[in-house]
């Protein structure tokens, strides 16, 4: 996030990859060195496999890529293909220090929600006008769509929020009356693989949830 942008300049690379709505403001300087820069966005699933591709290509690595490509969706193909047709219907919440959203299609849980084939309830929502991931949290709403599952994501102290989280569950009676809360389906996500981007560990994520959602099915998973 804060990098030495001078001593970036001094190494004089041959191409600078820059994170798009995380070094935005350092292109400028680089370009104004005569400095290459490739901005990405890398998010979902798809967009995972589009650098994979892109970047193969850029370093000259075009079987190298094509093959770790094949080998993710190989992965990803095991995955689904042990999964019901029917997909369960979910709601992801992203809770921080300041409040509760709820996540669209194109989070990372979101995206990897939408590949296993499960319902997520709150994808037609608008989004944020800040975050186009995330659309406003809403306990009512909530309990309006009442979903089987309940995905959580959690940016900062996870012990804490994930106490606070649970204990409004347990004293709130609109909470109780959830039938993803009622049948203990509600589940916190690794940081790891759903906040910070998994990347090649896709894959990882995806079973991961997909344990949470059928451990009839594909296992136990750690609520």
């Amino acid at each position: 996030y804060n990098i030495n942008i001078e001593k970036v300049v001094a190494l004089q690379p041959d191409l600078v990859i820059a994170y798009q709505g995380i070094h935005d403001k350092f292109i400028p300087i680089l370009e104004a060195n005569n400095i290459p820069v490739i901005v990405i966005k890398m998010k979902t699933y798809d967009e995972v496999i589009a650098k994979v591709k892109l970047l193969s290509e850029i370093t000259n690595n075009v079987a190298k890529g094509e093959k770790l490509i094949k080998s993710l969706e190989e992965k990803v193909s095991n995955i689904k293909n042990t999964l019901p047709t029917e997909g369960k219907s979910i709601v992801i919440l992203h809770s921080t220090a300041r409040d509760v959203t709820v996540e669209l299609e194109s989070s990372i849980a979101g995206s990897t929600a939408k590949i296993l084939g499960l319902k997520n309830l709150a994808a037609d929502s608008e989004a944020l006008s800040n975050n186009i991931e995330m659309t406003p949290y809403s306990l009512e709403k909530l309990v309006s769509m009442n979903p089987e599952i309940i995905f959580v994501t959690i940016m900062g102290k996870e012990a804490d929020l994930k106490n606070k989280m649970i204990s409004e569950m347990k004293n709130n009676p609109a909470w109780a009356s959830l039938q993803a809360v009622q049948k203990n389906q509600v589940y916190f996500l690794e940081q790891d693989l759903f906040q910070l981007n998994p990347g090649l560990r896709y894959p990882e994520a995806m079973e991961k949830m997909a344990k949470l959602a059928y451990p009839e099915v594909i296992g136990d998973g750690n609520k």
